[in-house]
């Protein structure tokens, strides 16, 4: 298994330990029948994220690859 992803049943065991990677690690997905359903982020990248601003479109035309 991956080591930043668990399997639903094996999540339930492993809360706290997943909890703590997600802080330590990274972002931990959770699956069912092989396909992600969850995910488990620590605070500091859910508030990094959520200050994301501008449109897919705006990021895409400041990419380097726009010129192309």
């Amino acid at each position: 298994m991956h080591e930043n992803r668990w399997g639903i049943a094996e999540a339930k065991m492993k809360l706290c330990k997943i909890i703590s990677q997600a802080q330590n690690e990274g972002p931990q997905r959770i699956t069912k029948y092989g396909r992600t359903t969850a995910l488990i982020i620590s605070p500091e990248d859910w508030e990094r994220a959520s200050l994301q601003t501008g449109t897919l479109a705006e990021f895409l035309l400041g990419s380097p690859l726009a010129r192309f």
